[in-house]
């Protein structure tokens, strides 16, 4: 038996809510046909509007031995009982605070920005601008809201360890839609070589919690971290070690703004190497991952950061991550095995894809959500009609 949900996405900019039509309770056959389209389960098929008050809704109560009363319930266990329910699936405007390095690295270290080795070098500092501004201006117009910090301060005139982790009390850019004007003109230029200062990321990471707790909890939130390396500027450490000692407080406070607010930190590097340095004296491959680690949606593969070497990887991360929060869709009683869960886009059949390598099909997203994949994602913020099946596994 499965559980049948149907909504629609409205076209990107409309802020229309995502409804669901209609639930279908069905018996076992399997909606997807040989040729992989979406099929018509069959007979036995019954449409749901949510008044279930005759007490005979589809005979459910004698479909499983649970004593359903036509509700979809879940058991201590955790087990999805058969029964009918009616869903909507509310709107979506992520919204997302740009945790941007700033530090005196950023300029005082270039690296192979195209992968062409005829081409002369720039400064990481250069591909951030370049490649936030690429982000922003290509979401400008959808319903996703953004927000930019950049640590340390702007404000910097030189590397003395008395301001060289100063914060902001608040992002530059607070989060809102269309801003993509502003956050380009809160960043300094591109070719700027006038950025100082260390890498105080655990400061700039409560900040941008503070400011996305301030936002509706009902929307997705998130903290995107792009930094070249681990973090310094631990609070307390005298001026001799603001910048040679790591700042071990930064794992615990991510994942407590995890945990406690539901705000994830996705964790993205730039040229991370995967070896002891100086400044500060940390491997910040392993810190890094371990800053994923603790933000609840490290990447997939072998690095659980988003460790990216050129221009193009950077933005195709930070793309990813911009499309997930997008296509994410929260599905009540969403079985934790893909195996029980059917989608489809349109009469297409979309399959389980944890890498979403393929640029098409679906994986799953925060907690109770699937995350639609590349191209799937395209066309359902198009416009397209997605379909939600979940098998039913009755009571032991």
């Amino acid at each position: 038996m499965r559980i049948h949900e149907r909504f629609t996405y409205a076209p990107v900019g409309t802020r229309v809510a995502l409804v669901a039509a209609a639930v279908l309770l069905a018996a076992c056959d399997d909606p997807q046909g040989s040729d992989g389209r979406w099929d018509d389960p069959g007979p036995g098929i019954t449409s749901v509007d949510g008044d279930s008050s005759d007490g005979n809704d589809s005979d459910s109560g004698n479909d499983s031995d649970s004593g359903s009363d036509g509700d979809s319930d879940s058991g201590d266990d955790g087990v999805l009982w058969c029964g009918e329910t009616d869903l909507a699936v509310a709107p979506t405007s992520p919204q997302i605070v740009l945790v941007l390095d700033k530090s005196n690295s950023m300029v005082s270290n270039t690296w192979d920005h195209d992968g062409v080795a005829a081409t002369a070098e720039i400064t990481r500092w250069h591909s951030l601008y370049d490649v936030v501004g690429d982000l922003v201006t290509d979401f400008d117009d959808s319903p996703m809201e953004i927000g930019a910090l950049m640590f340390p301060s702007v404000t910097l005139t030189s590397n003395d360890a008395a301001t060289a982790c100063l914060v902001p009390s608040e992002p530059d850019v607070a989060v809102a839609g269309g801003n993509a004007d502003d956050i380009l003109a809160a960043m300094p230029a591109a070719d700027s070589t006038q950025i100082w200062g260390g890498t105080p990321t655990a400061a700039a990471i409560q900040v941008a919690a503070d400011e996305l707790r301030m936002l509706d909890p009902s929307m997705p939130r998130a903290i995107v971290l792009i930094t070249d390396g681990a973090a310094n500027c631990m609070q307390g450490v005298p001026d001799a070690q603001i910048f040679t000692r790591y700042d071990e407080t930064l794992a615990p406070l991510v994942r407590s703004i995890y945990e406690t607010d539901g705000i994830p930190t996705y964790v993205v590097g730039i040229d991370i190497v995967n070896q002891t340095v100086d400044v500060p004296v940390a491997n910040p491959w392993q810190r890094l991952g371990e800053v994923a680690l603790a933000g609840g949606v490290p990447a997939a593969g072998d690095e659980s950061f988003y460790n990216t070497r050129d221009e193009l990887e950077l933005y195709d991360a930070l793309r990813s991550i911009a499309d997930g929060l997008q296509c994410s869709v929260a599905l009540d009683d969403l079985p934790s095995d893909p195996d029980r869960v059917h989608l489809a886009l349109g009469d297409a059949a979309l399959a389980y894809s944890a890498s979403c390598e393929g640029g098409t099909g679906w994986r799953y997203g925060e907690a109770g959500s699937v995350e639609l994949c590349g191209s799937t994602c395209d066309s359902f913020l198009a416009g397209g009609e997605m379909h939600a099946a979940f098998d039913c596994v009755p009571e032991k």
